[in-house]
């Protein structure tokens, strides 16, 4: 598992000696309102394609919110984040900092999370979504015989070395 950056704010505010300020915050605790951050685990994604881009956990929160959206399920202004913390910390559990995730693991960890927060219309909602989509993509890849004969016809009259 990664490591993890924690910024937190302290009560205390600018102490006046700085070394005594370091030796006394590891005994206070923190403000109420304390920010936390942590560093992504994941920097890159593996897309479909092969092509790696950019973690961004916003594109899952997206997803989520469209689909709650859809179904009526849950607090649409809340929830999508708190799901796609979870996708995020399974993720994490599941593979090592090093590991590039691929899209179809990202979002195969999403419709588990979905379940275990108890949103089943809206994971039943991003499963059959997920569904069509791949249905799109495969027909996409279908190339009809007659084109493919017109390409290899074409052959004959316009030479390309590179093809060859």
């Amino acid at each position: 598992m990664g490591r993890k950056v924690v910024m937190v704010r302290w009560t205390i505010n600018q102490p006046l000696v700085p070394a005594v300020g370091k030796f006394f915050s590891k005994f206070l605790k923190p403000h109420a309102t304390m920010l936390k951050t942590s560093q992504r685990s994941f920097e890159l994604v593996r897309k479909r394609d092969g092509r790696l881009v950019p973690f961004d956990q916003n594109r899952i929160v997206n997803a989520i919110e469209r689909a709650m959206r859809v179904t009526g399920e849950g607090d649409v202004a809340r929830d999508p984040k708190k799901v796609a913390d979870g996708v995020v910390r399974v993720l994490e559990k599941r593979f090592d900092h090093q590991h590039v995730p691929h899209i179809e693991e990202i979002q195969d960890v999403v419709e588990e999370v979905l379940i275990t927060y108890d949103l089943p219309k809206t994971a039943k909602s991003y499963i059959l979504y997920r569904s069509k989509r791949a249905e799109v993509r495969d027909q996409q890849k279908f190339i009809p015989e007659h084109v493919k004969n017109l390409a290899e016809e074409s052959k004959k009259y316009f030479r390309n070395e590179l093809a060859e």
